[in-house]
């Protein structure tokens, strides 16, 4: 994964962090704002660039890792620029993710967009957003996965 994450970085792609802050507060008892920080520090320090956003995670805990933006928290307490689910960014652009592994997921302007092309390429052609934000896990990409191999 490390790999990878400098390839998109030399390739001139941002690069956020994915967050489960309320997960890991509530399930881990871990000081939410430290772990952002120390997140943010790291990731920075590792692959020497910087981190303008983040992007919480949806999980199965049943807990809205969005929360954590609630009492009157801001993306630039942190030195960031923005939480790229933040409501006023996410209805103005087109969502795009691989969190359904097998295809992609994508919204438009904040609603669900089940028609027309998953290509990201296409979506810009054909709908031309204000802008795009692709939402992608780097550490479910592979090449020749073993279940390719695998003859059922």
């Amino acid at each position: 994964m490390l790999i990878i994450i400098q390839d998109l970085i030399q390739a001139g792609h941002e690069i956020g962090i994915h967050t489960e802050l309320v997960d890991m507060e509530k399930i881990c008892n871990k000081d939410p704002e430290k772990l952002l920080r120390t997140s943010i520090k790291t990731f920075e320090t590792l692959f020497n660039t910087k981190i303008y956003g983040t992007a919480c995670h949806g999980d199965y805990t049943g807990n809205n890792n969005l929360d954590f933006w609630e009492n009157k928290r801001s993306p630039q307490d942190f030195g960031l620029l923005y939480e790229a689910y933040d409501k006023n960014l996410f209805e103005r652009g087109y969502y795009v993710s691989d969190s359904l592994v097998s295809r992609w997921k994508k919204y438009f302007h904040g609603k669900l967009d089940e028609n027309g092309s998953s290509d990201p390429l296409a979506l810009i052609q054909e709908k031309n957003p204000e802008f795009m934000c692709l939402l992608l896990h780097p550490d479910s990409f592979f090449h020749q996965h073993y279940h390719e191999k695998i003859k059922y």
